[in-house]
Formats: structure tokens, C-alpha cells, sequence
């Protein structure tokens, strides 16, 4: 937090608890709550989402910023973890992820973490990386960067979504020399099981009570590779667990009796 302005922002990612050297003293549903970071950053909202991207962690200025109570329901498809006094502990489940809202990254910001990341990358001897899920000012600079000769890795970078694929257009691939190919989309259609999201056929054995966070089933699962032949590019769907891998892989006729219904979810 030094030397950051008071009540400025602050967002990162990449936690992940079973990763920590000292785990935390105690866990909520397998989660630390905000304690430790909350008084660590009285003065600061916080937001950090973790590594698989399903979940964030927020402070208690950033709970109370946006307004976050003992009444707040989750969103259909999210879930906040709460404690046994029914307060939010700061960990927000997939689509709850909504409920926190940090301003969006500057395109100057967005610059200096590309120029971090790949500084890290070097130093560990990482020349090449998959960009699952990038935004389009991300990819924007990642092709200025290329154009320039100052990307300094190779990246195969994936639209995040469909109306970003939709605005983007044509995949670019590049040629065999390119530091840059976009040429796929990455879809998701449930949750992570680290973040207690994924869609199982049975109960988390240590968290049975978890609500089901999946995702109203979107119209494209129905013809993924119907919509990759109009749009040009390999679709990347990621689906965490039995139940969501089951409903992709049906075949396409059941997919779309199953889906006729505009956002119906999975059962």
C-alpha cells in the first residue's frame, strides 16, 4: 500500500490460498476473510482476484464503497462466502465478482502490466505465453507492441467473448515469424473447482451447502462449431466439471433442445 493515495484503488491477481507458505490461523468455506488485508489497508479499497479468475478478494473499504451488506444477494450463477453472523468475509464467487467494482484499468496501467509481465517472464526464461481471455485494449497494445518490434515474447492471445470476437472481426494469425496471433475466442461455461464454482454431478465433499454458481447456458454451446465457421476463429470454452463437460459434449441436436429457452440453465 506505500505510496498509494488515500482511498485509491488497488487490484491485482493471482492468489491462491493452498499456494500461501503460512496458510491463514482460520478459513471461512476453505477462505480467509478480509481481516488481515483490511488492516493492512484501512485507508485503500482492495480488490485482488485470484489466479483462475473465478473468484476476488476484497477489503473492507472496498465493501463499503460499493455497499455491501449482511442484505446483499448474489447474483444468479455467483455466490459471496459469508460467516457464521452472516457478514460478507470479501470473497466474491464468479458472477458475485460483479458486485465490486474497481475503475477500469488505464490504458496506461494496462501498458506497464504487460511491460512487468513480460519482464517476468524473461527472467524465468518464458519466451512464450497463451493470453486466455484478453480484452481489446489489451490485444490493441499487444499489436502496437508487436508492429514496433517490442512485444519481447511470442503471445497467442484469446478474445475474451463473443461480442468482443464480433467487434474484433477476422482472426489474425500472422506469419511464422510474428510475436502476435489471435485467432481463437475463450468462452467459459462454469466455474473453477478451486473457487467452488464448477458445476459438479455431486456436492463438494468438504462444502456440500455450496450453492450452484453455473452459468445460464448460453445460446452458442448449442453450435460452437457452427459460430467458428461464420466467425473465422477457434472457439476456447473452458467447463470446470462433470456436469458442464457432460452438456458440451452432448450432441449438438440435444445441446439445442436443451437450450431453446434464452438463458435457461443448467440443470
Amino acid at each position: 500500500m506505500k505510496g498509494r493515495p488515500k482511498g485509491a484503488w488497488i487490484v491485482g491477481r493471482g492468489w491462491h490460498e493452498g499456494k500461501w507458505e503460512t496458510p491463514p490461523k482460520r478459513l471461512v468455506r476453505g477462505f480467509p476473510p478480509h481481516d488481515a488485508l483490511s488492516e493492512v489497508s484501512p485507508d485503500n479499497p482492495v480488490y485482488l482476484t485470484r489466479a483462475d479468475g473465478h473468484a476476488g478478494f476484497a477489503n473492507a473499504q472496498a465493501m463499503a464503497l460499493m455497499k455491501i451488506t449482511k442484505d446483499t444477494k448474489p447474483p444468479a450463477g455467483g455466490d459471496v462466502i459469508r460467516d457464521e453472523s452472516g457478514q460478507a468475509t470479501g470473497v466474491f464467487i464468479d458472477a458475485a465478482q460483479r458486485l465490486i467494482q474497481p475503475p477500469d484499468p488505464t490504458e496506461a496501467d494496462i501498458r506497464e502490466a504487460i511491460r512487468l509481465a513480460t519482464q517476468e517472464c524473461l527472467r524465468k526464461g518464458i519466451t512464450f505465453i497463451d493470453d486466455a481471455g484478453a480484452d481489446l485494449k489489451t490485444i490493441a497494445l499487444y499489436e502496437e507492441l508487436a508492429a514496433k518490434n517490442q512485444l519481447g515474447l511470442r503471445v497467442y492471445a484469446m478474445i475474451r467473448g463473443l461480442d468482443s470476437l464480433k467487434k474484433f472481426g477476422p482472426p489474425r494469425p500472422g506469419g511464422p515469424d510474428s510475436f502476435l496471433s489471435v485467432r481463437s475466442v475463450k468462452l467459459v461455461i462454469d466455474g473453477a473447482l478451486g473457487s467452488r464454482g464448477a458445476r459438479l454431478l455431486e456436492p463438494y465433499v468438504d462444502d456440500p451447502a455450496i450453492p450452484d454458481c453455473g452459468s445460464p447456458i448460453p445460446q452458442w454451446c448449442a453450435r460452437p462449431r457452427s459460430m467458428e465457421s461464420s466467425m473465422g476463429s477457434r472457439s476456447m470454452c473452458t467447463r470446470s466439471a462433470t456436469r458442464a463437460i457432460a452438456r458440451f459434449s452432448m450432441p449438438s441436436s440435444g445441446l439445442q433442445s436443451a437450450s431453446r429457452e434464452e438463458g435457461r440453465a443448467l440443470p
